[in-house]
């Protein structure tokens, strides 16, 4: 796998800075190289790496992460890092999920076939037409346009600051989430690969 994590030396600190304009550029070349050399990516971006003011800040911030993936990596990470991935928190697990969500609108897909292109209804509603009271704009309308920017796992309106009903949800999570357990070959598979790791590092500390 091809792995990718650019990002420019803050030319104050010295740091890695992941928020930096240049990032998402980075990202994208790196994919490019990717591409080259007919490898599988790994790319960062999939993190907003720093606390939104608010949830309109937070949309503001998931389009500076779709920028970095909109060469389509295969692999990504970063969902909970902050302060240049120097440390997590579950609570920013959450916003960078719904971020996440929103950035994935930029990178679908669309439908360029003729009946969705409404080569027809276009020709039906002519020079100076209006395309408004035709069936296939009611049809297509609701399929194509992004309507999804309300929160879909915070509660809202939030009770409080989007940090606080992020915090909230996080615990929620924690306090009800029953995993799918394994089926049972694959859990024995995953033992006998523990504790063959466990052997190798007890052997070479």
């Amino acid at each position: 796998i091809y792995c990718i994590e650019g990002a420019p030396m803050h030319p104050h600190t010295g740091k890695i800075c992941y928020e930096a304009v240049e990032t998402p550029l980075l990202n994208v070349a790196g994919i490019q190289m990717a591409r080259f050399y007919g490898l599988p990516c790994y790319s960062l971006g999939a993190a907003l790496e720093g606390r939104p003011r608010d949830w309109d800040d937070l949309l503001v911030k998931a389009v500076k992460m779709a920028l970095g993936q909109l060469a389509h990596g295969d692999i990504t990470a970063g969902f909970g890092s902050l302060e240049e991935a120097e440390y997590a928190a579950l609570d920013q697990v959450i916003l960078d999920i719904e971020a996440w969500r929103v950035a994935r609108a930029y990178l679908r897909s669309f439908d360029m076939g003729e009946e969705a292109l409404g080569l027809e209804a276009i020709k039906q509603a002519g020079p100076g037409g209006s395309f408004l009271n035709l069936k296939h704009t009611l049809k297509y309308f609701g399929i194509e346009v992004f309507t999804e920017y309300k929160p879909k796992i915070l509660a809202y309106p939030f009770r409080g600051s989007i940090i606080d009903e992020a915090r909230r949800k996080a615990k929620e999570v924690l306090a009800t989430h029953k995993p799918t357990p394994l089926e049972s070959d694959v859990e024995k598979e995953v033992d006998k690969l523990f504790e063959e790791a466990k052997k190798h590092l007890l052997k070479n500390p």
